[in-house]
């Protein structure tokens, strides 16, 4: 009984508290320092297998990171961190 009782709540507990679908996976892709190469971060799609450039920032040669924080991510790139909207990718603002 107390197996069964163990089993039903592992199944319980991993069914409640588990992410039941990814929106979508976000990527950087830094660029080439010497190159013509942009930054740009793309939006790869599991759920039909799609993957599309979402920002293009032409103004950066390289960049490092990308954080997500709620409804926004933040990329830094070459001297400066950018702030984006996170489903729509519009730009909100310059923070450096």
């Amino acid at each position: 009984m107390k197996t069964k009782l163990f089993l039903f709540l592992v199944f319980l507990f991993s069914t409640t508290f588990a992410q039941n679908h990814v929106h979508q996976v976000l990527i950087l892709n830094e660029g080439l320092y010497d190159y013509d190469s942009p930054v740009t971060v793309g939006a790869y799609n599991p759920t039909d297998e799609v993957y599309a450039t979402v920002v293009e920032i032409d103004s950066s040669r390289f960049a490092s990171d990308l954080i997500i924080d709620s409804i926004y991510f933040y990329v830094a790139a070459d001297n400066k961190i950018l702030k984006y909207h996170l489903d729509t990718y519009d730009y909100y603002l310059r923070l450096i």
